[in-house]
């Protein structure tokens, strides 16, 4: 995938309203340095030192997969994160559609994801006005670390991200 600007860059393109999804950005990445975190304390609990810092984020992810019981629909997931972080990170001006966050999210569902109520991607009309991109996000974050916090569980680190 090529991700090159959507925008023509100016010098104060990031102060301006121009910038649309500055919330959902900011929770994109957020949630991700959380995940990459909770991989990291996984990956060191299995031995790996200070090398993982140096990986990139789909190297710790196969590595948790590998290594550690932590199931690869969880890791596609991760996967699929990371991906919406790069195309917010590399491309000036990326914006995520509602249709493309409900797409993920029926994709995430059918990998194995629970989420609280399958209005979120069972009806994209009531998801959209109930849920949008930003709560779509949200509680795919929760509950992706809530699976890693299980990881967590299965080989004996204390739960703390979440709780």
């Amino acid at each position: 995938m090529v991700r090159k600007p959507k925008v023509e860059p100016t010098f104060d393109y990031h102060l301006s309203s121009a910038f649309k999804d500055e919330d959902i950005l900011a929770l994109v990445l957020k949630g991700h340095l959380v995940i990459e975190a909770m991989l990291g304390k996984i990956l060191g609990n299995a031995g790996f030192g200070e090398e993982i810092w140096r990986w990139p984020f789909p190297t710790k992810v196969e590595k948790s997969i590998t290594n550690c019981p932590m199931p690869q629909w969880v890791g596609d997931i991760c996967n699929d994160i990371n991906n919406i972080r790069n195309d917010y990170c590399h491309s000036l001006g990326h914006e995520l559609s509602f249709s493309e966050a409900y797409k993920h999210a029926q994709r995430w569902s059918s990998l194995g994801l629970e989420y609280t109520d399958e209005t979120i991607y069972s009806d994209a009309t009531e998801s959209e006005e109930m849920y949008g991109v930003e709560g779509i996000l949200t509680e795919t974050l929760s509950n992706i670390m809530d699976e890693i916090n299980v990881v967590f569980g299965k080989i004996g680190l204390k739960e703390t991200y979440l709780k």
